[in-house]
């Protein structure tokens, strides 16, 4: 590390903080400096685009953490494990390094990287969509939505029916990731909805067993983002800023800032 000044305050119990980072070639080629050797190996074997995004996700993390814990990114001991299947090539990813209890979530999509950490008493799940990657958008809104809402989501324009449905399926992802239930039934969870001003809307931490799920605004056009936390836990904003993210070896981190329940 390169002194106090490179150092991150990572949460404590009540809080989580948020990271997003544009996926670019050169924040690809900078973040990939700080990732372990299996990660490069396992980068290795995908595509260049697939490569990016894994790259400056995992990078992020790992000069995030690193710098928290005073720890040469690449040497943060993290670990994947599928939660269905055991298998460590897929699945959450979590910190083991004793006594220092993390929750931690990432996700990527397209252009865009965004971490997570929360004190690992909370949980967090994090999500990320583009309308390029998420497919046919009327498919979507069939999931995301319940007929009714569906009918009224096909009476918007097109230039918020796309944020819309986009951001109803980050929320049901990152609801998914915090708790653990399957995509199907976090999606129902949080009952997505659109109010009289054909803005989202979803459940409550009542109806959600005590999780909040926001939307986080998100600085690149045709992107939605959300984060699942416990219902009393402060979302922070990470001050990740170039000059912080050149001295871990990575790009200009996007700062986002929290939402109420719908956007």
């Amino acid at each position: 590390m390169n002194g106090p000044d490179a150092r991150v305050v990572l949460p404590g119990p009540g809080r989580a903080r948020l990271w997003q980072q544009r996926v670019t070639p050169g924040s690809a080629r900078s973040y990939a400096s700080l990732l372990s050797h299996e990660e490069r190996l396992r980068g290795a074997a995908m595509t260049d685009a697939a490569r990016a995004r894994f790259s400056v996700a995992r990078g992020l993390l790992r000069g995030m953490l690193g710098r928290g814990l005073g720890l040469r990114p690449d040497q943060v001991p993290l670990r994947v494990t599928c939660t269905r299947c055991g298998a460590a090539d897929h699945g959450p990813v979590r910190l083991a390094l004793p006594g220092v209890d993390l929750a931690l979530s990432l996700a990527h999509s397209d252009e865009l990287a965004a971490v997570t950490v929360a004190h690992g008493e909370h949980g967090v799940g994090v999500d990320v969509e583009s309308g390029t990657a998420a497919g046919d958008l009327r498919t979507l809104a069939r999931r995301v939505f319940a007929p009714a809402e569906h009918d009224r989501w096909q009476t918007l324009p097109a230039a918020r029916a796309r944020p819309a449905v986009l951001a109803a399926w980050a929320c049901g992802e990152a609801y998914a990731k915090a708790t653990g239930l399957g995509l199907g039934t976090a999606l129902a969870g949080v009952g997505a909805r659109l109010d009289d001003d054909g803005r989202l809307v979803v459940a409550g931490p009542r109806e959600l067993d005590g999780w909040s799920v926001r939307t986080v605004p998100v600085r690149l056009p045709g992107y939605a983002a959300a984060v699942a936390t416990r219902r009393e836990v402060h979302l922070h904003v990470g001050d990740f800023g170039r000059a912080d993210t050149e001295r871990a070896g990575g790009g200009q981190a996007l700062s986002g800032h929290t939402a109420a329940h719908r956007t």
